[in-house]
């Protein structure tokens, strides 16, 4: 079965706790996140959010992922489950890594697989850009928040 995936990442000049805290912070996403518009909801496995996708510049998308994986301090992964598994297989992720100094690696990515993974797999890459700008927006209000909070290294 055909299998796309693609990761972006990026290092934050805070610890992973509050990084994490940016990543949670689901109501904040209105005022930071420039890809993710809004999510409501909670962060439970099994549970579904209600997510506007609208980078800049496209259209809007709503829909309602099912967290597959929530483990606090270290990553958040969801799906759109299609109505015929194996045609369509989506996940979305974001995975957060400690590195010495108080420092963090913020992984996001997509993993698409499924027998329309190749036909739908160009219209997902316009993507990579947008996520790249979330993971600089999550750059930036981490490192705020940290300076804000006085978390140190």
């Amino acid at each position: 079965m055909p299998v796309k995936e693609f990761v972006t990442e990026v290092e934050i000049e805070a610890p992973t706790e509050v990084a994490w805290r940016v990543l949670e912070d689901l109501p904040a996403y209105e005022s930071w996140n420039p890809m993710l518009r809004r999510v409501q909801g909670r962060l439970e496995e099994g549970r579904r959010l209600r997510v506007l996708f609208q980078p800049t510049g496209w259209r809007a998308h709503r829909f309602y992922p099912k967290l597959l994986s929530v483990v606090p301090g270290r990553e958040i992964r969801w799906t759109m489950p299609f109505k015929v598994p194996g045609l369509y297989d989506f996940e979305h992720y974001w995975v957060l890594q400690p590195l010495e100094g108080g420092k963090t690696i913020l992984k996001q990515g997509v993993r698409l697989s499924g027998l329309l993974a190749p036909l739908i797999w160009w219209w997902l890459r316009r993507a990579e850009g947008p996520f790249r700008e979330m993971n600089e927006a999550h750059k930036k209000r981490a490192e705020a928040l940290k300076e804000v909070s006085g978390d140190l290294d």
